[in-house]
């Protein structure tokens, strides 16, 4: 569909489709849908394809049976592209799908996660433990993959069902987040955050307080981040990346953070089942600035000028009245406006 005329220039045909990705620049797009099996001949039916955005064109497809994990991952300069197939990693070079540049083979290997920055390109990956042994993940630089000695950071671990990567926006650090589905301790589960970086460093983050880990993110520096965990009233620390906690934001009614686009002003929140509470800091200073309320938004997001914030409430949360509220920074931080009412789609 054309942005600007709001018309169908391309039907790719696919009425069933049930997920969708676009590369980093719009180049490529891969699409997934119920993976069928052929009544005539019994065999299984291609059920993801990736297309030529300008052309509209297939340039590949392929068989994709769970929808868990089926997406590929591109850098962001799609100079690579990364796929997991029975056992191993396949690459791809320059939306190439033709044939298979590199391969990184890792036995049971269950998620990995490509790094965004530049070349050299750096891959994680996880291989859940088994009978005893622990899980792990490794980070390789591409197109280093084969050999003993190819994964320039290895970090090993026991509880982990499952993994979620953070990597800062140089591909240089990673941070995996990982979780079990329950424990001897608590119904829902652990969680545990580990560091690694392609120096070789690896290490356990230290919890400043026992509880859910429940939002992490990068500072603008890449060097730092901040975090937000332990039982309510939440805990918030910034780390170095030695792991150590250099500044110390107390404790609030906090569940998510974020950085607006110029990476100068930091807003604290608590959403959910939370009052809904708006902490806004300098970063450099790392001093409050105001505090204000957005009860029940179920969304929230940076303007791209750094000093308005929009939050939405959108159904089932609020049927009646509910809508986009913009926040403006003046002398302090005030409602702007309200209207319009929102439907979850």
């Amino acid at each position: 569909m054309d942005g600007k005329s709001m018309e169908i220039v391309q039907d790719l045909g696919l009425p069933k489709i049930m997920d969708l990705k676009f590369s980093p620049l719009g180049s490529v797009l891969a699409t997934w849908n119920n993976y069928m099996v052929n009544r005539e001949g019994g065999a299984g039916m291609p059920n993801l394809h990736i297309f030529d955005v300008q052309t509209g064109e297939i340039k590949k497809s392929y068989i994709q049976k769970k929808q868990i994990n089926w997406n590929p991952e591109w850098s962001a300069d799609e100079g690579i592209c990364v796929r997991n197939v029975n056992n191993e990693l396949q690459f791809y070079e320059n939306n190439n799908f033709e044939q298979v540049a590199n391969k990184l083979h890792l036995q049971k290997v269950s998620a990995f996660s490509l790094a965004k920055g530049s070349s050299p390109y750096s891959i994680a990956a996880y291989v859940p433990g088994s009978k005893g042994q622990p899980s792990f993940v490794r980070i390789y630089r591409y197109p280093h993959l084969s050999g003993i000695q190819a994964a320039v950071a290895t970090k090993s671990f026991f509880k982990a069902d499952r993994v979620n990567f953070f990597w800062n926006q140089t591909g240089h650090s990673l941070l995996v987040l990982t979780s079990t589905e329950s424990s001897e301790s608590s119904y829902y589960g652990e969680q545990g955050l580990h560091y690694l970086n392609v120096n070789g460093d690896s290490c356990l983050v230290p919890l400043q307080k026992q509880g859910a880990i429940y939002h992490l993110e990068w500072l603008p520096n890449q060097t730092e981040f901040i975090l937000i965990h332990g039982y309510m009233p939440a805990k918030t620390t910034i780390y170095n990346q030695k792991c150590e906690p250099v500044f110390d934001f107390g404790t609030g009614p906090r569940n998510i953070c974020s950085v607006n686009p110029q990476g100068t002003l930091l807003c604290l929140a608590g959403f959910g089942n939370l009052a809904g509470n708006l902490e806004f800091w300098d970063l450099k200073q790392r001093k409050q600035l105001a505090q204000t309320q957005a009860a029940d938004t179920t969304h929230f997001e940076w303007c791209p000028d750094g000093q308005h914030l929009l939050t939405c409430t959108t159904a089932p949360r609020l049927r009646v009245g509910n809508g986009p509220a913009l926040q403006r920074h003046g002398s302090g931080w005030e409602m702007a406006t309200v209207s319009g009412t929102t439907r979850a789609p």
